[in-house]
């Protein structure tokens, strides 16, 4: 009865883990993306604004860039959402959410080098809170990795999914 349980349970988990990281993953962004546009909200309000006005070169105000960061992760959110992803124009949108995240994240850990006074208590082992928050974006790289695999074609047709399912069923 356990074991059927176990069998059960990792069917369920090989065939929606993909969905519900990328529904995990667009309710994580799209939250954080609104509350960007409360002035306020979010901690990370003012390192944002900072690391978004040093990769303009100052030309963006902050108040600027910090709707303009709001505005992407809300895209990204939504995109991560509602892309119907078994559809081409779906399958399109995800792969250019995919890289659109991994431009994103790649941003989000600049300010361990650009403010280390403001995300380390001790570099390199001791983190602030903005610090942590900061480090976290590795579990979301590797959701959007993972998301990656499954939504882009490789030269051997091989896909995530399909793989991870096969397996399943043989155990």
């Amino acid at each position: 009865m356990v074991h059927d349980f176990q069998l059960r349970l990792g069917r369920f988990m090989a065939r929606n883990t993909l969905t519900i990281m990328r529904i995990a993953l667009g309710i994580v962004f799209l939250w954080f993306g609104l509350l960007k546009f409360c002035p306020g909200l979010c901690d990370v309000e003012l390192m944002a604004q900072q690391t978004m006005t040093v990769l303009t070169f100052h030309l963006i105000p902050p108040a600027t860039c910090i709707h303009i960061l709001a505005v992407w992760e809300c895209a990204m959110g939504l995109t991560l959402l509602f892309a119907p992803g078994r559809t081409r124009i779906g399958a399109v949108a995800l792969r250019v959410c995919v890289l659109s995240l991994f431009a994103h994240l790649a941003g989000t850990f600049l300010p361990l080098v650009l403010f280390p006074h403001e995300v380390w208590k001790h570099l390199p082992y001791a983190p602030t809170l903005a610090g942590q928050y900061i480090l976290k974006n590795m579990v979301l790289l590797a959701s959007a990795v993972s998301i990656g695999a499954a939504t882009y074609p490789t030269r051997s047709g091989l896909r995530l999914v399909p793989a991870v399912v096969r397996a399943r069923r043989t155990a």
